[in-house]
């Protein structure tokens, strides 16, 4: 079994608004080992993506879940294909995935799994790693609370915010304990989007970073590219 859970918490300020938003994620998943060089992860991953006012109903509700599988070309090397489909607010998602895990010594490591992560690390100490991560990011919140009508996003009262980020970072990973660790990032954005719209404004489908049957009307950015910075307490629970 491969249980996990997942809260985060997102605030965005500019000179005269504020905006909160959260998502709190169950992960409920099996690993099964088809033979001694394939394996494959399920994993399902209900979660609660809003700003938590006003109550919780089942539009703040999404459902997902990924198939991730491992085949073993050799000790140092494994490839990785897959699929992610999560119900966003915009649409249905489904986000096919490659990539493989490249053991290049006792040290270095490259993981890559296109298109949402590309991992270079190495092990600094057995309780520290550290190395250049990127990861490209798409994910939908209810906004509950209306927004002011004589604000830059007039007429959206029941609005959802769309958030397609993608970031380079720097990153260290200090394992506090065992299954405690506390993830650190410092990067800068590319090409970075958070925008408003109605919550009857939607696709025909996002496969991968491509938008399908897109006629939104987009509202002002809500943030630029720029510097971003990031900290995690992660727990790490693994149950045979």
């Amino acid at each position: 079994l491969l249980p996990g859970f997942e809260l985060t918490n997102n605030r965005i300020s500019n000179s005269t608004e504020t905006w909160i938003f959260s998502s709190t994620t169950l992960q409920l998943g099996a690993e099964m080992k088809w033979t001694d060089k394939f394996k494959s992860v399920f994993m399902f991953t209900p979660k609660l993506s809003t700003t938590f006012t006003g109550g919780i109903d089942s539009k703040d509700l999404q459902f997902g879940g990924v198939v991730l599988n491992t085949k073993r070309r050799n000790e140092n090397f494994d490839w990785r294909f897959g699929t992610y489909v999560n119900g966003e607010l915009f649409s249905v998602m489904i986000v096919p995935l490659l990539g493989f895990n490249w053991k290049i010594n006792d040290a270095w490591r490259l993981k890559t799994l296109i298109p949402v992560n590309l991992e270079l690390s190495r092990i600094m100490h057995k309780k520290w790693i550290a190395g250049l991560l990127f990861i490209g990011a798409n994910a939908s919140y209810r906004m509950r609370q209306q927004l002011n009508p004589f604000t830059s996003f007039p007429g959206s009262y029941q609005p959802y915010l769309d958030k397609a980020d993608n970031n380079a970072w720097l990153y260290s990973d200090i394992y506090l304990t065992k299954n405690i660790v506390l993830n650190l990032k410092a990067g800068y954005s590319v090409l970075r989007k958070y925008r408003f719209y109605d919550e009857d404004d939607k696709l025909g489908l996002k496969l991968g970073p491509v938008n399908i049957g897109n006629n939104r009307v987009d509202s002002p950015a809500l943030m630029n590219n720029g510097f971003s910075f990031e900290a995690r307490l992660i727990f790490r629970l693994g149950l045979k």
